[in-house]
C-alpha cells in the first residue's frame, strides 16, 4: 500500500475509534489550568473559566471550546489528554496544541506547539501514540480569511516536544465536507444555545440540505460561491405539520436563518453555518451525531 494511503488509513482509525471525552470535572480543570508556549507572552498563561486577556497589549487567550481527546502519548499506560488553544490578536487566530497530564490530581501542561493561522478543527484522536487532527488550513494560493486545504495532521510527543509528521492533504475545500454525517443544532447564535428539545437537525447529501426543524421535515438546495467556505442557500421547502408555539418558533427561527447562510467552517469539531439576518451577522452551530 503507498504510504500516503498508510498515512490516511492510519489517521482515520484514530479519529474514528480513539477520541475519548474526559468528565466534566476534567473539561473544569482544563479551562482553568495554566500553559506555555506562547510566541507572545513567554510567560506561563493561566486561563479562568476558559479564557485569558492582556486588555493592554489587546491577546486573549482560549480554550478552543470542548474539543479534546486522551490517550496514552508516551508508552507508560497512563492516558495524556490533548487540547487546542485559541490566541487572537488583531484580525484571525493563532491555533496551539497542548498536551496535559494529571499528576496528584493536578492539571500539568507538558508540551505545547503552534499548528497554524486560522486553522478550522474538524476531529481528533489519539490513537498508536500520536495526536491526528483533521483540519482545513490556509493554502499557498488561499487568502488568510479563507483556508481552502484539507489535512491530516499528526505529532508525537518525545519528552517535553511536541514533534509533527508530514502533513497529508486530502483534498480541497467543497461543501461534500459536510456530507456522511447528521448534525444536531446546538446554537442559533454566538451566545444563544439553541433548546435540547426539539431536536433540530442537518444533513447535506445530493447538494442539499435535509433534515427536520423542529417540527416539519425541510430541504433546501445548496449553490456553492466563489470563494473556499461560501455558500447559497434557496428558500427551504418542508411538510406542513402544525406543532406546539415553542417548536414553530424554533423552526421559523431556523428556516429564516438557513436561508441567509453565506457561508460554512468548522469551529473546535462543530460546523458552523455562517449567516447574515436584516443587518445581524451570526453562526449556527452543529455537533455531528455519536
Amino acid at each position: 500500500m503507498p504510504e500516503r494511503l498508510i498515512a490516511i488509513s492510519l489517521a482515520a482509525a484514530a479519529l474514528g475509534c480513539a477520541a475519548q471525552f474526559p468528565s466534566a470535572d476534567s473539561l473544569q480543570a482544563l479551562k482553568n489550568a495554566t500553559y506555555t508556549g506562547f510566541a507572545a507572552p513567554a510567560t506561563p498563561v493561566t486561563l479562568k473559566d476558559g479564557a485569558w486577556e492582556d486588555v493592554v497589549a489587546r491577546r486573549r487567550i482560549t480554550l478552543a471550546g470542548d474539543m479534546r481527546a486522551s490517550g496514552d502519548l508516551t508508552g507508560d499506560a497512563s492516558a495524556e489528554t490533548a487540547v487546542f488553544l485559541a490566541e487572537s490578536a488583531g484580525s484571525g487566530e493563532r491555533i496551539y496544541l497542548a498536551i496535559v497530564s494529571t499528576t496528584g490530581g493536578q492539571v500539568k501542561n507538558i508540551a505545547t506547539t503552534f499548528v497554524g493561522p486560522n486553522v478550522r478543527l474538524r476531529k481528533m484522536g489519539i490513537a498508536n501514540r500520536r495526536v491526528v487532527i483533521d483540519a482545513i488550513q490556509v493554502g499557498p494560493n488561499d487568502a488568510m480569511c479563507c483556508p481552502s486545504e484539507v489535512v491530516t495532521r499528526a505529532y508525537t510527543l518525545d519528552g517535553g516536544t511536541l514533534k509533527e509528521q508530514p502533513v497529508v492533504t486530502t483534498s480541497k475545500l467543497t461543501p461534500d465536507i459536510m456530507a456522511g454525517t447528521e448534525w444536531t443544532l446546538r446554537a442559533l447564535g454566538t451566545s444563544d444555545p439553541a433548546p435540547a428539545a426539539p431536536k433540530v437537525t442537518l444533513r447535506f447529501e445530493g447538494g442539499r440540505f435535509v433534515g427536520n426543524s423542529g417540527c416539519n421535515r425541510y430541504t433546501a438546495a445548496v449553490t456553492a460561491g466563489d470563494r473556499p467556505g461560501a455558500i447559497a442557500v434557496s428558500p427551504g421547502v418542508s411538510t406542513r405539520m402544525a406543532c406546539a408555539p415553542p417548536a414553530m418558533d424554533l423552526e421559523g427561527r431556523f428556516l429564516r436563518q438557513l436561508q441567509a447562510v453565506t457561508g460554512y467552517t468548522f469551529v473546535a469539531g462543530q460546523l458552523a453555518l455562517e449567516y447574515k439576518v436584516d443587518a445581524t451577522y451570526g453562526a449556527m452551530r452543529f455537533d455531528a451525531a455519536p
